[in-house]
């Protein structure tokens, strides 16, 4: 089925020497995809020396992986990779090529691609979005950071299916293809331990506009001052979400009813239908809604799931209730902007917050303000600890820290800091890499120190 959608006139790939750069999971994918099509060499280069390499398969593992790159026909790098790295830098006055698997599905995707970006809430957004469609009877399929990596599903899709990508900073880098509709959520600071600073960061996702035609759309929210700068950037039309207020032209809040406006206004229901947790949530519901909207969802499935998507895992995900206490799962809260947006989602002063982490070199000033105002009761731990309870300390010399080296110490303080009524709130505001594999293994953990506290209560 790959040859009739994708190739229809040969393999492009048939007589190259290609690296895969970097094993994980696009890296597996772009291994598997490639061995269909028989290149005449295909090595593996990563930084781990005991990887388990496929028979067939050529490896170049540990410090000596970015040695002569310049003797292959194409790197396809993961997205572990910054294409600002000095060695894939050099490659350029080669005759090397760099690619990547999400440069490989824009250039053979049959269908136009919705493509969604943004410090936090694009997994959310571009569930939305999927369910949205689904609900719609639309042949929509969902990819990129999130779910099942698109070449495995490429050769399903036909023109009028809907592809919908979650897009990092790090797949986007260098894209040279824009998006047929692109949705750019907030952008504030984030991943400072890959990009060499803030400008770099923000610069790194313009790729979702930059390219676009004058049939093209972009959807933006205009309260963060880094959408002004996208807003100028390509040609794509323009639709603004306003979370607030009536949009001119695109979507907002008319009478606490959400509504699009176009040729026509669209009534989509009141705000309080929402099934999301927190206020924030209409940052990710409005720009999904409008974007599911222009790609065929019908203005009733899209209050259908408005009303019943309650988030994916790891998103302050409810766990239940313990002893009076209830229990949030938000270990996908790696940046400050988010473990605030968790606080603002319960009452001032109900909250046992769980922070920490490994470095990203984040600014936790507004943190710590936030987190005084709310009267949070806070159990830091991690290589952070001491910068976060630094940042609390000087909104609220007087405020409420416990400060433990691990997560496994930070847990029971905060149940013993709880009382019957409180929130406990997994909320980190920081990367997991000190302690674990990732956020999901961190959520994992989270959830078995909790039963133990339960089961031993």
């Amino acid at each position: 089925m790959l040859s009739v959608i994708m190739l229809p006139s040969k393999n492009p790939w048939k007589q190259r020497d290609i690296a895969i750069l970097g094993l994980g999971v696009e890296g597996r994918s772009l291994l598997s995809f490639l061995r269909k099509w028989q290149p005449s060499r295909i090595t593996v280069r990563d930084r781990n020396e005991n990887l388990s390499i496929p028979e067939g398969v050529t490896a170049q593992l540990g410090p000596t992986l970015f040695e002569n790159l310049q003797e292959h026909d194409l790197v396809l790098r993961s997205p572990g990779f910054s294409c600002l790295h000095p060695a894939l830098q050099a490659l350029e006055s080669t005759r090397t090529e760099i690619s990547s698997l999400i440069r490989i599905v824009f250039d053979h995707s049959p269908c136009p691609i919705l493509g969604v970006t943004g410090t936090k809430g694009k997994g959310t957004t571009s569930s939305l979005i999927h369910r949205m469609l689904l609900t719609s009877r639309k042949n929509a399929y969902l990819g990129g950071n999130i779910g099942t990596p698109p070449l495995e599903f490429l050769g399903d899709l036909d023109p009028e299916s809907r592809l919908i990508l979650e897009l990092s900073s790090f797949q986007l880098q260098d894209l040279h293809r824009s998006p047929q509709i692109a949705v750019i959520l907030g952008v504030t600071s984030e991943h400072l331990d890959y990009h060499a600073d803030i400008e770099e960061y923000r610069d790194a996702k313009a790729s979702l506009v930059r390219y676009q035609t004058a049939n093209d759309i972009k959807i933006l929210n205009l309260s963060y001052p880094s959408a002004q700068h996208y807003a100028q950037l390509g040609k794509g039309q323009l639709l603004e979400v306003n979370t607030c207020h009536p949009a001119p032209r695109g979507i907002g809040i008319r009478d606490g009813r959400i509504e699009i406006v176009l040729k026509n206004r669209i009534d989509l229901g009141p705000t309080k239908d929402i099934a999301l947790l927190g206020p924030h949530q209409l940052e990710n519901v409005l720009p999904a809604s409008l974007a599911a909207y222009l790609s065929g969802a019908t203005p009733e499935a899209i209050r259908e799931v408005i009303a019943t998507f309650r988030g994916l895992p790891h998103r302050l995900e409810d766990l239940g209730e313990f002893r009076g206490r209830r229990i949030y799962d938000d270990s996908c809260s790696t940046t400050p902007e988010t473990a605030v947006a968790a606080l603002r989602a319960f009452p001032t002063g109900e909250v046992v917050l769980l922070l920490g982490g490994s470095e990203k070199h984040s600014d936790f000033a507004e943190l710590g303000r936030q987190v005084a105002l709310h009267e949070c009761r806070s159990v830091v731990y991690g290589a952070t600890a001491p910068r976060i309870a630094a940042a609390i300390r000087k909104a609220r010399p007087d405020a409420s820290i416990d400060q433990h080296p691990t997560l496994a110490e930070a847990v029971p303080a905060a149940w013993a800091a709880s009382h019957p009524g409180d929130r406990i709130v997994l909320s980190p505001a920081c990367a997991s890499f000190d302690e674990f594999d990732n956020y999901v293994h961190r959520a994992r953990f989270f959830r078995e120190q909790i039963d133990q506290l339960h089961a031993s209560a």
